[in-house]
């Protein structure tokens, strides 16, 4: 699961044994353009305004969505890219979960579990 680290890091869930405290909260020093605070910008993020309690499906297929955009090398989010129907994609992913429940549900509660841990 290379995405459980992303998440856990950017939604402040947890953090690597070896991570200094405060990650992704301090100043960002760059060696060639100086020292940029981190100023809030727009609404901040969604974790800190919804504060869950647990993830669900609707919250790892959100993340994974905006992973793949980041990864893409698309200037801007696009809904539809062209090769990426992002809508199409979120609802596979979500649906991955809801099919697995549908079954047994053992994969669904167990990667579940291992997101909220």
């Amino acid at each position: 699961m290379a995405l459980l680290p992303a998440y856990k890091d950017f939604s402040g869930r947890s953090r690597p044994p070896n991570a200094p405290s405060g990650r992704f909260k301090t100043s960002l020093r760059l060696p060639l353009l100086g020292k940029f605070s981190s100023l809030p910008i727009g609404r901040g993020c969604i974790a800190q305004l919804y504060q869950p309690e647990t993830v669900t499906p609707e919250n790892i297929a959100y993340t994974v969505t905006l992973l793949r955009n980041l990864l893409s090398a698309s200037d801007s989010w696009e809904e539809n890219d062209g090769d990426f129907e992002g809508e199409g994609f979120y609802d596979a992913v979500v649906r991955l979960f809801k099919d697995d429940e549908d079954r047994d549900g053992e994969w669904a509660r167990e990667s579940l579990v291992l997101w909220d841990t």
